[in-house]
C-alpha cells in the first residue's frame, strides 16, 4: 500500500509513521464543501490571493481558533499556509542566514532537523523532561550564544508525546524579552486532546516574539497543505512584500475556500471530536499491549493527546539494531537517533498510535515483543 511519502509492503505494521488514519480522513465531508463552493460561482477563490490569506477565511479561522482555545485570536494575527512545514521553512527563509544558530528541544522532530540543516543552519539541542523543555538549561545556552529563534513543539511532542507545563511556558515567553529572541512554536496536536493542556504559547506573549504553526493536516487531512501563522500583525504585515507573495500571492486560496465552508458549518469541530474519540482509544490500545507484552523493556508516559509514545528502551540497547529484527517480523517504528540533534538517543524508539486501528496495534505490539526476544537473543 501506498501512503504519501511512504510505501507500506505486504502486511507490514509501520508504527512509524506520523499521519492520520486512513478510514478518518472525511472525504464525504470534503467532496460536499468542494462541491457547495463551485455551485456559488465565485471566481475569486480562483484568483491569485491575499497575501496573508483571503479575509473571510481568516476571518472565520480566527473565530474557530478563538473557541477552541479559550482566548481571542484576531484574524489580523493570522497568516494563511501550506502546512507547517511551509510556514517553517517561510519563517527560515525571512529570519534566518547559513551558519546562524537554532535551538531545538532534545528530542525534536525529525524532518524540522533536516529541514534546518537544508538552510545550512546550526543545530543546538537544549535537554527536556517530563514537563518539557528545561529553561535552566536554555537560559545558560542564551548566555553562551543567541539563536535566531527557538524552535518548540509544546503540547503533545513530536516524539516524546509530553507537553510543556504553564510555568515553563510562562518562563520561555520572559526569556524571549530578556534575550531578544523568537520563539517558533509548533502546534500541530494541539487540538487533539485527550486531557487539558496548557494554554498556546501566544497566551504567554506581550512582546509579541512568539510565532505558533498551526495546520489542518492532523485535524482534517494533510493533502489539503494549508495551515496557518499565528502572531503579532505587525510582524506578519512585515511579510507581505516578501517576492513570494508579490509574486504568487497568498498561499492556497483555493483549498482554503473548501476548508471555510468546512469550518463554518460546524463540521471541522465535530469532526475534531470524532477524532479526539478514535485516537484516545487507540493511544489507549498501544499503552495497555506496551505494558502487557514488553512489561520489562520498555518505559513510557501515557500521552495525553496527540499521535506518539515515546518508548525507552533499556540504556545498552540500540534501536537501530532492534529496528533490523523488527523488520524482519514485519513490525516497523522510528528509531530515537532521528530526532536528536546529538547523535545520541539511540535507546528510544517512536510508535504512532493514530494510523491503524486497535487490532493492528495490538498485532504490531506482539511483532516488536517477537523482535525484543530475537535482540535480546542476539545479544
Amino acid at each position: 500500500m501506498n501512503v504519501s511519502q511512504v510505501e507500506i509492503q505486504g502486511d507490514m505494521i509501520d508504527l512509524g509513521l506520523g499521519q492520520p488514519g486512513l478510514s478518518l480522513l472525511p472525504i464525504d465531508q470534503l467532496r460536499e464543501a468542494a462541491g457547495q463552493r463551485i455551485v456559488k460561482k465565485n471566481a475569486l477563490w480562483l484568483q491569485y490571493g491575499a497575501e496573508l490569506g483571503a479575509g473571510d477565511f481568516r476571518e472565520v479561522l480566527s473565530e474557530f481558533l478563538t473557541q477552541a482555545y479559550g482566548y481571542p485570536v484576531a484574524s489580523d494575527q493570522l497568516m494563511i499556509t501550506n502546512g507547517i512545514s511551509h510556514g517553517l521553512s517561510f519563517l527560515c527563509s525571512r529570519m534566518t542566514h547559513p551558519r546562524d544558530v537554532v535551538f531545538v528541544e532534545e528530542p525534536s522532530y525529525l524532518f524540522a532537523l533536516q529541514l534546518f540543516a537544508d538552510f545550512g543552519l546550526n543545530i543546538v539541542g537544549i535537554p527536556t523532561d517530563r514537563e518539557g523543555i528545561i529553561v535552566d538549561e536554555l537560559e545558560a545556552a542564551l548566555k553562551i550564544q543567541k539563536p535566531a529563534f527557538l524552535y518548540i513543539i509544546p503540547t503533545y511532542h513530536n516524539p516524546s508525546g509530553i507537553s510543556t507545563c504553564r510555568s515553563r511556558r510562562i518562563k520561555l515567553a520572559e526569556l524571549s524579552e530578556i534575550f531578544n529572541f523568537w520563539i517558533v512554536a509548533d502546534d500541530a496536536y494541539h487540538l487533539l486532546n485527550f486531557d487539558t493542556p496548557p494554554p498556546p504559547m501566544p497566551v504567554f506573549d506581550p512582546g509579541g516574539r512568539i510565532f505558533s504553526l498551526g495546520s489542518f493536516s492532523k485535524i482534517l487531512a494533510p493533502g489539503l497543505r494549508l495551515g496557518w501563522i499565528h502572531a503579532d500583525a505587525s510582524v506578519l504585515n512585515g511579510f507581505i512584500d516578501t517576492g513570494i507573495l508579490q509574486s504568487g500571492g497568498g498561499f492556497n486560496p483555493f483549498t482554503s475556500a473548501i476548508v471555510h465552508h468546512i469550518i463554518e458549518t460546524g463540521q471541522l469541530g465535530r469532526h475534531i471530536e470524532n477524532l479526539k474519540q478514535h485516537y484516545a482509544r487507540r493511544a489507549a490500545t498501544l499503552s495497555s499491549s506496551l505494558r502487557r507484552d514488553l512489561p520489562e523493556i520498555g518505559t513510557f508516559t501515557d500521552p495525553g493527546g496527540g499521535f506518539f509514545i515515546w518508548l525507552r528502551l533499556p540504556d545498552r540497547w540500540k534501536s537501530g539494531e532492534l529496528r533490523k529484527m523488527a523488520l524482519s517480523h514485519n513490525v516497523n517504528f522510528q528509531p530515537g537517533f532521528r530526532f536528536s540533534s546529538r547523535g545520541g538517543l539511540n535507546n528510544y524508539i517512536r510508535l504512532c498510535f493514530a494510523f491503524y486501528r486497535r487490532k493492528e496495534l495490538e498485532e504490531g505490539v506482539q511483532r516488536l515483543a517477537e523482535s525484543a526476544d530475537d535482540y535480546v537473543k542476539q545479544c
